[in-house]
């Protein structure tokens, strides 16, 4: 029987496989929503339109005056730029966390002999097209997203728009990570200070019911080793 026009599959575009791309990323955020993820999906994303040559993730301090690298994805010829590394808030950088808007540099060489932390790459990154994301959520900035493509390689209006969601998805993130680690050290002030009553309580129930001198001893060093995981209590 001959397939009739409705039978026939559309053949799917450059755009239809970015957002395809893009839909699995946003899925696999809701199952595991890791930084780490969410920035070695960019070339996957990407890999339909242009060639992805790094991507690189940094993260305000709590001075709000310097970031950190904490995540990257590159190629194997990209700078080896250090997790950890730290660099200011100025140039590009400061501008894009002030306006929260993304910049374009057509070399991004030029921006990093800003920085004295980048200026020994700067000589392998010349000629590189580069575009700087804000990563932000309506609570705070975040830092910034670095994507570099490969030289003669350009940003199309859609590569922009998609770094831009992903941005989003990074951001979002990052408030995670922040939000669970702030969760757990809540549980351990709490399991800290529940036990240190527990020693309060221990030992003033001593002091009530050991009428003799050393066997009061005994049990409060018994209790203070519990605790404080000591090898020696003197009294």
């Amino acid at each position: 029987m001959p397939m009739t026009e409705n039978d026939r599959t559309p053949t799917p575009t450059p755009t239809d496989s970015r957002y395809r791309a893009l839909l699995d990323v946003s899925s696999a955020m809701v199952e595991q929503p890791t930084v780490k993820a969410v920035v070695h999906s960019f070339r996957r994303v990407l890999s339909s339109s242009c060639r992805l040559h790094g991507a690189h993730l940094y993260v305000l301090g709590s001075d709000g005056e310097s970031l950190h690298l904490l995540e990257f994805d590159r190629e194997a010829d990209a700078p080896a730029i250090k997790t950890g590394t730290k660099i200011s808030r100025v140039g590009e950088v400061a501008r894009v966390l002030e306006d929260l808007e993304p910049v374009f540099l057509p070399d991004v060489s030029q921006e990093m002999f800003k920085h004295p932390e980048l200026a020994p790459f700067a000589p392998e990154s010349v000629g590189r097209p580069t575009y700087v994301f804000p990563v932000s959520t309506s609570q705070q900035p975040y830092g910034i997203l670095v994507v570099t493509k490969d030289r003669g390689q350009e940003f199309v209006p859609e590569d922009v728009e998609l770094l831009r969601s992903l941005a989003s998805h990074v951001a979002v993130a990052l408030e995670c990570a922040l939000a669970r680690d702030s969760a757990e050290l809540y549980q351990r002030q709490v399991v800290k200070e529940r036990d240190r009553l527990r020693l309060l309580l221990e030992i003033n129930n001593h002091i009530v019911s050991k009428l003799d001198i050393n066997e009061l001893f005994r049990s409060a060093s018994a209790s203070i080793r519990t605790y404080f995981r000591n090898d020696f209590t003197g009294f």
